[in-house]
């Protein structure tokens, strides 16, 4: 269940991020089919985001860029005893519940889909074929608007008596040529997916108003004059579309006709699609990171070999304290037995001989006592941190300050 809200939540951020990429960056433009092969490139790369993990993204970023220098970028996070508020963490909380509202959407959304088509389907049985203009065409009793499925155009009796109608048909014709029923349908199966998020519908209305400005655009470069065309789109304004295909007039006339007016795009301005380069890259680094904290399934504990162990342990357990000349720092109990717990081994012990190099692992009383031998070693005395503080007052002061003080007390024996 968590896997499924997770993707659905990589799907409709994904779907968000192209919505606004098109709105921000290329929906001034005049490229109508790079446009479209940009949508279509784009929700199918929102699916393959959404199933994928791509666990190799983060691991290329941090081999990239040590902490040191992601650190002024990232805020501290530090461990404390109160609860961090974290909304993915709040979100799957609720999850089965946002689960039931979400199937529920996508239920009612796929009914009213299937009752557009029955409608589809009995508008067809009831209407009547003709040829026009070489094209056959589906003829209607009702008063709706030219439109075209799959490989069908549908006209209403009244506009096949229409004078203009051989550019109603070069208009439909381009539709199904360019197979934009795909289109229309694969935008329905998103919006229906993702239901819950406003993008999607967004994304919807932008896709089916560039298949209309595609297909405007051609009709002008075939040699149609366009103020006679863009009377004919007013012409046909008073119809009832039909909503589940590309109709004639489906959206607002004055964005249609000011589209068309306007000046071509330079040859320069492709190079806006490259963008979309980096902003997949962010998805890809915020999703793989995502999916550390996102995962229901148990990680397995990582095996660790004497041969790690051999590598990792490049310098003694016990260090020496640099503020005291040769006292060994106190080691931590929770560490000793945190370590011996994972490792399973006893610790090393230092040769007193060479004191960078270890001895064997096999006398595992000896290192045992050592260990306890080792927390047993006391810090120095007051007097001794006393000595210590004057020596280095004494190194940074000046040297006719230096001479004037007198010797400084002879250090103390040790006990030991």
């Amino acid at each position: 269940m968590i896997t499924l809200v997770i993707i659905l939540l990589k799907f409709s951020l994904t779907i968000s991020a192209i919505w606004g990429f098109y709105k921000l960056i290329l929906e001034k433009l005049t490229f109508f089919v790079p446009n479209r092969f940009f949508f279509l490139s784009g929700i199918s790369i929102a699916f393959f985001i959404a199933l994928g993990r791509f666990e190799w993204v983060a691991t290329f970023v941090s081999n990239q860029f040590s902490m040191a220098d992601l650190d002024p970028y990232i805020p501290s996070i530090q461990a404390t005893n109160q609860q961090v508020f974290n909304p993915i963490t709040q979100l799957l909380a609720f999850s089965p519940i946002l689960l039931s509202v979400y199937c529920l959407g996508v239920m009612v959304l796929s009914m009213h889909l299937f009752i557009q088509y029955l409608s589809y389907r009995k508008l067809k049985r009831g209407a009547y074929t003709t040829e026009m203009y070489g094209q056959k065409v589906y003829v209607v009793q009702k008063d709706i608007l030219p439109f075209s499925f799959g490989q069908s155009i549908f006209i209403s009796e009244s506009a096949a008596g229409n004078p203009e109608i051989g550019k109603i048909l070069l208009h439909e014709s381009i539709h199904i040529q360019q197979h934009h029923s795909i289109d229309v349908l694969l935008v329905e199966l998103v919006r229906i997916i993702n239901w819950i998020n406003p993008f999607a519908w967004l994304l919807k209305k932008s896709i089916h108003q560039n298949l209309e400005f595609l297909t405007d655009d051609l009709i002008i470069n075939k040699g149609i004059d366009r103020k006679t065309y863009q009377y004919l789109l007013l012409h046909f304004s008073g119809n009832k579309p039909f909503s589940l295909v590309t109709n004639f007039n489906f959206y607002s006339l004055k964005t249609r006709i000011s589209k068309m007016n306007q000046t071509k795009s330079n040859q320069l301005q492709y190079s806006r699609f490259l963008l979309v380069i980096p902003v997949v890259l962010v998805l890809l680094f915020a999703f793989s990171c995502m999916n550390e904290q996102t995962t229901n399934v148990t990680p397995k504990p990582k095996e660790i070999t004497i041969e790690d162990l051999k590598s990792k342990l490049k310098e003694p357990v016990l260090k020496l304290d640099a503020s005291a000349d040769n006292q060994f720092a106190k080691m931590d109990e929770k560490e000793i037995v945190a370590l011996k717990s994972k490792l399973k081994l006893s610790l090393v012990k230092l040769d007193a001989s060479e004191k960078s190099q270890f001895k064997t692992m096999s006398d595992v009383e000896e290192v045992v006592k050592f260990k306890e031998s080792s927390l047993k070693l006391t810090l120095p005395t007051e007097e001794q941190w006393n000595q210590k503080l004057i020596l280095q007052k004494v190194k940074n002061s000046p040297k006719e300050v230096v001479e004037k003080l007198p010797p400084p007390p002879p250090p103390v024996p040790d006990q030991k």
